[in-house]
């Protein structure tokens, strides 16, 4: 008996351990699959467990699995090559979301319709593998170890929220293996005891996962906050190990290269690719000198910097380094068409940065979209072309030739990559552009043009601005705080440009005031935010959103200058009404919700009550007769079995009454949502008054009053009646009983 338990435990975990690494595998990278791969992988399994568990068993096992692939090889429909090729673009695509561009599209297309049989002989490798592994005389836990944790630590890593059931069945594979022991002997009782230990690792497991349901999870704020800690804290011991001893050489000459790169002085920079919005503004780099400066163009000049790519709420993440065009050239390719007279400048430094600083629109190229990287140049000049106070002007240029083919290319890229926002700041953003009456219906430079008016006019500028308290500084700029500098107005009129569909990015340099032949010595005072638009046809254009320092009303650098007082007038506090509710993602709130809406009554629950009839079908000698107990079986297993599901569908409809009966207005939202959400799987769609409501209760101070508690009740109602209505008769059953919607 011990023999079969123990090879019986070992097909077990090699199942186990290979079907949950391979669902692992192909949610992480998006593999697509059909269910039918599962099947094939099992009967894969199954003849490498007879390989590997049995003497004779490779004889049977291995020429099997040979002929199982060679058929799977045969009858798949497109090329393996293709197949691998299509594979390996997945993975790059789901490392560069996750590493290079936090969580933005990596641009391939599908060459393949599905990846059967390569995921198929991938995972035949490492189940052959584990087969052996599992069958070895020695060091089974550890060559297990060796063939899983790698694998599932990559998907964790790459993915971050991967599904319960791979992870449960990766989990209850290496408690099999530890409880099984580290040496196969056919003959112990090891078997016997992990089927035994399986059992209450399987509650346990279960029991956690109904207490701290994963996808309840969302990031707080005090976990956001831990990791800019640690951030701090590298940047602080890369400053402290890179300090320089204190010698400064002044001006170099051109081409000179230095050791090390060097940050430039701004209030906000963090040290970091990424520009942290939490972080409170620094007055000792309003002094700092950055570099020296010599045009022979009048009035104030952006000096580029570097762009911004993804947004997260509190900040933003450095942009991805697009290699697919020369992106930062077709603006100044398409003013050059346009005739406009050409500028000189020639820019010093005293160290070398790690980008160059260049005025728009600079006729110097550069591979990469985000920034003119700098290798070691510390004096450096050339020409470009003063040209961006009509934006109207501007859109109607025009590109000609390759440049022309070249932006059309990279047209797509920006307007897939530039228009990514957080869906619950793109659902809240929708609701402030209706408020403030932007839309797409006007002419694209139009609408630039109105958004950047609104967002002056809805904000104060104030150097002193504390980091806000919320976690979406876009949305709290806009209907709340109305308090900040260019940063701040800059992140808010991007956030509105990328909603309306216009392709848009946060960029900071230097904004810088010029004589005629003048040479301007550039400090931390400069340092400059402000937007870019890509306008089709023409390129990035700079945008100007942030509003003139009150007591400066003549100045035209509307950056760093000065640190102003109030403002004369504040802006119009937005209508309560129309203020914008920021969505759901459910929060880490309690479920907890308020009263139900739902008219639907309790079953009367007679049926688990009702007992088989009196006939005990007794004989003269008071003994049931054989037949007569067999068939009673039957009918008691079915009404144990209806006793179960009634049971269920009791606890069920006890617990949806809970959470529909406090009289909370803002939990009594969310549980309505969290419902609404359920029947979503049943191919519902959740009503506009209760996501908006419960977006306002989860983000929001607002109260829930008695008339949209009564809305969102009635709509959840209404909702259910529609669903169950839908449904086919045994939907309709599991419906009701088995999830307990009605």
């Amino acid at each position: 008996m011990n023999r079969v338990l123990n090879h019986f435990s070992t097909l077990l975990l090699l199942l186990l351990g290979t079907e949950s690494i391979g669902l692992l595998i192909a949610e992480t990278f998006s593999i697509s699959v059909p269910p039918l791969t599962w099947a094939w992988l099992a009967v894969l399994c199954v003849l490498l467990w007879v390989a590997s568990s049995f003497r004779r068993g490779i004889l049977i096992g291995m020429p099997l699995c040979a002929a199982v692939l060679w058929y799977l090889y045969k009858i798949d429909e497109e090329d393996l090559l293709i197949e691998f090729q299509d594979l390996l673009e997945h993975v790059n695509a789901a490392y560069f979301g996750h590493f290079s561009g936090s969580g933005s599209v990596y641009l391939y297309s599908d060459q393949a319709a599905g990846h059967m049989t390569a995921l198929l002989f991938v995972l035949f490798l490492l189940a052959a593998f584990l087969s052996v592994s599992l069958a070895s005389g020695g060091f089974r836990i550890s060559l297990s170890h060796l063939a899983t944790i790698p694998l599932f630590a990559v998907c964790i890593t790459v993915n971050g929220t991967p599904s319960v059931l791979p992870v449960l069945g990766v989990l209850l594979f290496w408690c099999g293996v530890h409880l099984s022991g580290d040496v196969c002997r056919p003959a112990d009782a090891a078997g016997k005891g992990m089927l035994l230990g399986l059992l209450p690792c399987l509650l346990v497991l279960s029991g956690l996962l109904l207490l701290y349901n994963p996808s309840n999870y969302q990031y707080s704020e005090r976990d956001i906050d831990l990791s800019q800690r640690f951030d701090r804290f590298g940047n602080a011991l890369s400053k402290w190990m890179n300090r320089d001893g204190g010698s400064s050489e002044g001006s170099s000459t051109t081409g000179e290269t230095s050791l090390r790169s060097y940050e430039p002085p701004s209030g906000w920079r963090s040290g970091t690719d990424d520009l942290v919005l939490t972080r409170s503004f620094d007055y000792s780099a309003l002094d700092e000198e950055a570099f020296r400066v010599e045009s022979d163009a009048a009035g104030s000049l952006y000096f580029r910097g570097k762009s911004y790519g993804d947004y997260r709420g509190n900040a933003w993440e450095a942009a991805i380094e697009n290699t697919h065009q020369r992106a930062l050239g077709f603006t100044a390719r398409a003013v050059q068409n346009g005739r406009q007279e050409e500028r000189d400048y020639q820019l010093q430094s005293d160290v070398a940065y790690d980008l160059l600083y260049l005025p728009y629109f600079s006729i110097a190229d550069t591979e990469n979209d985000v920034k003119f990287s700098n290798d070691g140049l510390r004096n450096y000049g050339g020409g470009f072309f003063q040209c961006y106070e009509d934006l109207a002007a501007v859109s109607r240029l025009s590109l000609s030739g390759s440049s022309a083919s070249d932006e059309k290319q990279y047209r797509e890229y920006a307007h897939t990559y530039y228009t990514r926002l957080p869906d619950s700041t793109r659902f809240a953003m929708a609701d402030v552009c209706r408020s403030f009456g932007l839309t797409d219906d006007l002419d694209t430079a139009e609408l630039i043009l109105a958004v950047a008016d609104t967002v002056r006019s809805r904000g104060i500028y104030d150097i002193n601005a504390e980091p806000y308290a919320g976690s979406d500084y876009a949305l709290d700029f806009l209907t709340s705080t109305y308090r900040g500098y260019c940063i701040h107005y800059a992140t808010a009129a991007t956030v509105l440009y990328r909603a309306l569909g216009i392709p848009a990015r946060v960029c900071e340099g230097y904004l810088v005031s010029f004589l005629d032949n003048s040479t301007v010595v550039v400090t931390g005072r400069d340092a400059h935010a402000w937007v870019e638009v890509y306008l089709d046809g023409v390129g990035w254009y700079p945008v100007e959103v942030t509003a003139s320092p009150a007591d400066s009303p003549d100045s035209q650098a509307y950056g760093m200058e000065q640190s102003p007082e109030q403002p004369e007038e504040s802006p119009a506090e937005p209508d309560s009404e129309s203020e914008p509710e920021t969505p759901v993602t459910p929060e880490d709130q309690e479920e907890g919700p308020a009263e139900g809406s739902e008219t639907s009554e309790e079953d009367a629950g007679g049926g688990s009550e009702s007992s088989p009839d009196g006939k005990d079908g007794a004989d003269a000698s008071g003994r049931l007769p054989v037949l007569l107990l067999r068939l009673l079986l039957i009918p008691a297993g079915i009404l144990l079995l209806a006793a179960a599901v009634y049971g269920r569908y009791r606890f069920l409809r006890s617990r949806l009454r809970k959470r529909l009966s406090v009289t909370n207005g803002r939990l009594l939202a969310v549980a309505a949502y969290r419902q609404a959400d359920r029947l979503c799987r049943w191919g519902a769609e959740i009503p506009a008054v209760i996501r908006t409501t419960a977006e306002k209760a989860a983000f929001s101070q607002h109260e829930i009053n008695e008339e949209e508690q009564k809305a969102v009740l009635s709509a959840l109602n209404r909702l259910t009646n529609e669903t169950y209505a839908s449904l086919t008769t045994r939907q309709k059953l599991a419906f009701q009983y088995l999830f307990g919607n009605i």
